[in-house]
């Protein structure tokens, strides 16, 4: 039987301000609906995440791809005070690399301050094992309806 993915959404964040708009960190667009981060990639890493959205038959006109450099952070608080962005997801990022200090699962989709936020394994992680791209999936069904 198929595990039955929900959006986990938690009433004690509702309240608690957890996100940073610290100048330290990396800026970003957040002027579209989808906004998916990863490290710095490599061509097949790249390949793989045009499939993926491919698979998601989202508008690409509304997903910014945000490639961190590896000597830097961010911070979600952008995100979170954005009105455009509606979805977060972050390849090969931890919680403390995104300025949530408290630990989160990876392919645990959960609402945030009413944003979709999900922590999948990196993409070259994903690229070289079958389970965790079916975990992605499932998760992505969950997150955009499909």
């Amino acid at each position: 039987m198929d595990t039955q993915y929900n959006i986990l959404s938690p009433d004690i964040f509702e309240n608690i301000d957890i996100f940073t708009n610290s100048t330290e960190y990396f800026k970003y667009p957040t002027e579209k609906e989808v906004l998916l981060f990863s490290k710095m990639t490599t061509e097949v890493e790249d390949s793989l995440l045009a499939d993926i959205l491919k698979a998601t038959k989202l508008d690409i006109d509304t997903i910014a791809i945000i490639k961190i450099p590896k000597e830097n952070q961010i911070t979600l608080g952008n995100f979170f005070d954005s009105h455009t962005s509606k979805t977060c997801i972050c390849f090969g990022l931890k919680a403390s690399e995104i300025g949530i200090h408290f630990d989160l699962k990876e392919f645990l989709p959960m609402m945030l301050k009413g944003k979709k936020l999900l922590l999948s394994a990196s993409l070259d992680k994903l690229a070289q094992n079958k389970n965790l791209k079916i975990e992605l999936w499932k998760c992505l069904q969950t997150v955009f309806s499909i």
